[in-house]
């Protein structure tokens, strides 16, 4: 859904149905290298926040702030899309 709106797309199936697989993998990676929308402004806020708590003396990660476990792995951009067609049905 987020894809769609950040494209101007109303219709999240037709999106989906017009593109390859290797597309779409391209914009999970990209995602994933940068984020858009209302996580990149969440990061970035984090991200201030911590390092305001860091020159105060404590050690909160942007982590922390954003109520998240720290990342252990990246996630391929297949898995990426396995793990979306598992959640959204496939859409090819």
């Amino acid at each position: 859904m987020r894809l769609a709106i950040a494209c101007g797309r109303h219709d999240v199936d037709a999106m989906l149905e017009s593109m390859t697989a290797q597309q779409f993998n391209e914009w999970i990676a990209y995602y994933q290298l940068e984020p858009y929308g209302h996580e990149a402004v969440k990061d970035v806020i984090a991200t201030a926040a911590s390092a305001i708590c860091h020159a105060l003396g404590a050690k909160v990660t942007p982590w922390m702030i954003l109520g998240r476990d720290e990342p252990q792995a990246e996630v391929s951009p297949n898995q990426a899309a396995a793990i979306f067609r598992g959640r959204h049905g496939d859409h090819r």
